[in-house]
């Protein structure tokens, strides 16, 4: 039954023959028209607000949908405008990860007693290629407090000697190691964590390898006609080494 089919009361009560009926009927049959009546009319208003909603909705959303649309047409604009310029090449750089390289320096230096008399001597091996790059060992001395107390150290240092990129690195792991001339006594000296090394950072030093008083106590056999034993063995991780392309 549609709501928009309905008529007035008196559409219900055609085709309908009242006479013959007495008082109480007439007025049970009026009620229930009456009622039925309210109850369309009921019906009629709400789906008539129901309408008027859907309607409200409809609009809202196509107003939504217009805005949306807008900002897309917004968008490619911009994008179009942003593409029609002139884009440059961007060198990317790409990341070569390379094996390790292991490498033992043994040394021989002498005048011992003179370094530890000087501030500015400092005993150089001769350079070695690890890893691709030139490597060196400088043996000099450091001042340092112990204790409260000034002490002079023996002191090595792990440095690049040739020309890198900027964009190189690696990190190394060095073992140290002094030998008795005398006796089969070795004092060593192991880096636990790796020295990582840049254009910038070239070099690293332990500088307390070991203290000028010990190195030279006769017993322990370090120093022999002023000279003295040394080896570093490095092995170099290279981290970085870039090469180009263009995008």
């Amino acid at each position: 039954l549609s709501l928009h089919s309905l008529a007035p009361s008196t559409m219900i009560l055609k085709g309908v023959d009242v006479k013959g009926m007495d008082t109480e009927t007439t007025k049970r049959l009026t009620s229930k028209i009456a009622i039925l009546e309210e109850e369309m009319e009921r019906l009629w208003t709400e789906n008539t607000q129901q309408k008027m909603e859907l309607d409200k909705m409809s609009s809202t959303f196509k107003t939504l949908v217009a805005l949306k649309n807008s900002k897309i047409d917004d968008l490619e604009r911009s994008l179009d405008a942003t593409n029609t310029e002139a884009i440059q090449p961007v060198a990317i750089p790409q990341q070569i990860v390379n094996p390790p390289s292991f490498h033992c320096f043994r040394m021989k230096f002498s005048g011992v007693s003179v370094l530890k008399a000087r501030d500015d001597l400092v005993f150089q091996s001769f350079p070695a290629n690890v890893g691709g790059v030139d490597w060196q060992i400088e043996v000099g001395k450091f001042k340092g407090e112990s204790k409260g107390v000034m002490k002079d150290y023996l002191q090595i240092n792990v440095k690049i000697v040739s020309e890198i990129s900027e964009h190189w690195s690696c990190s190394i792991y060095d073992k140290y190691y002094l030998y008795s001339q005398d006796s089969v006594n070795v004092f060593s000296d192991v880096m636990k964590i790796p020295t990582h090394y840049t254009k910038e950072s070239f070099q690293w030093k332990i500088s307390r390898f070991i203290e000028f008083g010990e190195l030279f106590r006769p017993v322990l056999g370090y120093v022999k006609d002023d000279s003295i034993l040394l080896a570093v063995e490095i092995t170099v991780y290279p981290l970085q080494t870039f090469t180009y392309r263009d995008e």
